[in-house]
């Protein structure tokens, strides 16, 4: 009898120390996946941050340059038709 109940108690213990082991090793990929999800949001932000400053230059290159050129063209030639 005293064998047996030697038998369970270390089954026990094996089994409480397997869940502590289990219970580290969740709260450690928590840790982990919570510190990829931040790295992961200041990305999304840097990524957000670019693609404004792209589509500003794009714009500017595309329709504001031009756009200015042209209406400095038409200011010119507006002025230039009135005097002859």
């Amino acid at each position: 009898m005293g064998e047996r109940m030697a038998t369970v108690e270390a089954q026990v213990h094996a089994i409480v120390e397997m869940r502590e082991e289990r219970d580290r090793e969740i709260k450690s990929i928590k840790t982990s996946l919570s510190d990829i999800g931040g790295k992961l949001d200041l990305l999304v932000q840097d990524k957000a941050r670019r693609d404004g400053a792209l589509g500003l230059s794009r714009w500017l290159i595309g329709i504001g340059i031009p756009g200015m050129i042209g209406g400095w063209v038409l200011y010119l030639w507006h002025i230039f038709e009135g005097k002859s």
